[in-house]
């Protein structure tokens, strides 16, 4: 709930096993109804591994990828598995292939535990110049 609202946000998550992985999302996030997901065509998700960026763009005509609900947020796939899913606690994740990122698994193992989490919010211009 405390990103709710903000746009243009980098997660990156370091996983139990030491994995770097993440999504940045343009739209901001917002709680959704079952069934109900929203989203960006310019979704992505990354991966960090040995000094490699993988990143994997939501694919063409794929723009409704993001739920979030009381369990957690999810990107990609959301009634089965997610490309990318955080649980609300923050203790714990997934990440299995999906046909919205063109994506494998982002780390090692399908369930992680998370030891960190960040987010960042990337201030557009547009955002500076309403500010002033």
């Amino acid at each position: 709930s405390r990103c709710e609202g903000y746009s243009n946000v980098v997660t990156v998550v370091e996983t139990d096993a030491g994995q770097t992985i993440g999504a940045f999302t343009p739209c901001a996030w917002r709680a959704s109804s079952p069934r109900k997901e929203f989203g960006s065509p310019h979704n992505f998700l990354f991966s960090i591994q040995a000094f490699n960026l993988r990143v994997y763009p939501a694919s063409s005509g794929h723009g409704l990828q993001l739920s979030s609900r009381s369990e957690g947020l999810a990107l990609g796939k959301v009634e089965q598995s997610s490309a990318l899913s955080i649980m609300a606690d923050l203790d714990r994740g997934t990440s299995s292939p999906s046909l919205e990122f063109c994506n494998p698994g982002l780390c090692s193992s399908t369930d992680f535990g998370i030891r960190k989490i960040e987010l960042w919010r990337m201030k557009t211009q547009a955002d500076a110049d309403r500010e002033a």
